[in-house]
């Protein structure tokens, strides 16, 4: 796939790649129970040095790597959490317009997200920004 990206790019075009973080801290905590481990959708998952050796390798030039994206993780860490008390995988997900537990969860959410990603440098996603060599 990023070889095709590479032919397709010109010569310093910006790729733009945003995936699930195997080494973040809510994969290890959530294990099995992870939102972002969503088999078969992602059928590879990645490090933040497993990405960068890749890009790497496809001839490109990594430019910024972020593990902070206030759209998927909070709420991966709320859909993690959620999955790993019991309640049927993806329960949220699949009823986006019910937020009862939304006040209990969400706080806690937040703050292991920006926690995991700025303190730990783990954070559940990685976006990484690489231009074509």
């Amino acid at each position: 796939m990023l070889g095709e990206c590479r032919r397709l790019l010109r010569t310093g075009g910006l790729l733009v790649i945003a995936i699930p973080n195997l080494g973040s801290l809510q994969a290890y905590f959530g294990m099995r129970h992870w939102f972002h481990l969503d088999i078969p959708l992602h059928l590879c998952h990645f490090t933040e040095n497993g990405l960068r050796r890749l890009l790497a390798r496809s001839g490109f030039k990594v430019r910024h790597i972020r593990q902070f994206d206030l759209e998927y993780n909070p709420y991966g860490w709320l859909q993690t959490l959620l999955n790993a008390t019991g309640i049927r995988k993806n329960w949220l997900y699949d009823r986006l317009w019910t937020f009862a537990l939304l006040p209990l969860y969400a706080p806690r959410s937040l703050a292991l997200a920006l926690f995991e990603s700025y303190a730990l440098k783990r954070g559940g996603t990685i976006e990484g920004y690489a231009f074509k060599a």
